[in-house]
């Protein structure tokens, strides 16, 4: 977890030790500030520390993670072994769950290649709404870096970002400097989905409120398709969409293209729908 460029010292007699800040792999954001101490057998995070960072680093070690054959115990050379005379007979094996690193996951790839085995995430489920997406017609994507620097507008669809990346505002909306003197307190953000996202974290510094656009997320590929209308210039015969104004889509359509730099926002785990990869298909064609 320690990046051995950074220091490490002995703090007291309590055997704890204190680490520089580290790079936390709790959710996609990937924070390099987090602070945390070594108590004994115990990791604890410290300084910046998340509640997801928190669950990461302070998450107990759990029977499960025993080798075991049959639902019993067993040593893990007696484990391999007879994972390998499954393996070796197996016709279609399937390899699941890999809630894993890079290097897990690597040595997962290289094994499914050597048995033909077929791998399913943990997070297969929503990642695929991505996948699928992204196959069918391709994507244009930033960076948080260039987020942090340049977004003027961020709408977020269908999620209020922070359940599941908790300091996504702090780290890249709310930041206090940007490269081109941006004053980031002055950042326009819009929340489409819900109807009961919480939407405090897209409250300025300076107290100003985020624009809600609420409709049942179930609701979002009409809606979504009724923003691709207007913004190829096409009229829409009717007053609302799913419950929303039309002048209000017209508005937000009007304040995406004047942005010079809007980013959409969303997390395919929120979008539990059927066929909520045509919405994400959407949303990047958006």
């Amino acid at each position: 977890m320690v990046n051995p460029a950074h220091s490490v010292r002995q703090a007291d007699a309590r055997d704890e030790v204190i680490a520089s800040p580290v790079t936390c792999p709790g959710c996609g954001l990937l924070c390099d500030d987090v602070v945390i101490a070594v108590e004994g057998a115990k990791v604890v995070a410290k300084n910046n520390a998340c509640s997801r960072s928190i669950a990461f680093f302070q998450q107990a070690n759990s029977p499960i993670n025993e080798p075991r054959i049959s639902g019993k115990s067993a040593l893990l050379e007696d484990a391999l072994q007879k994972a390998a005379e499954i393996l070796r007979v197996a016709r279609q094996p399937l390899i699941a769950g890999l809630g894993t690193e890079v290097y897990g996951m690597r040595a997962v790839l290289e094994l499914a290649d050597q048995t033909g085995a077929t791998l399913d995430h943990m997070n297969s489920a929503a990642n695929m709404r991505n996948v699928l997406a992204m196959q069918n017609s391709g994507w244009q994507t930033t960076t948080l870096t260039e987020v942090r620097n340049r977004a003027d507008l961020v709408l977020i669809i269908g999620t209020d970002i922070v359940s599941r990346f908790p300091r996504f505002f702090e780290r890249a909306v709310w930041n206090c400097e940007s490269m081109f003197g941006q004053d980031t307190t002055t950042r326009d953000i819009v929340y489409l989905g819900g109807p009961d996202i919480d939407t405090s974290a897209g409250v300025s510094p300076k107290g100003i409120q985020p624009t809600t656009i609420p409709c049942d997320n179930r609701d979002l590929p009409v809606v979504i398709a009724a923003l691709l209308a207007l913004a190829a210039g096409k009229a829409l015969q009717t007053d609302s969409v799913a419950g929303i104004p039309v002048a209000d889509l017209e508005h937000l359509v009007t304040r995406l293209a004047a942005a010079k730099y809007s980013v959409i926002a969303w997390a395919a785990a929120d979008l539990d729908f059927p066929q909520a990869d045509l919405t994400v298909h959407k949303i990047a064609e958006l």
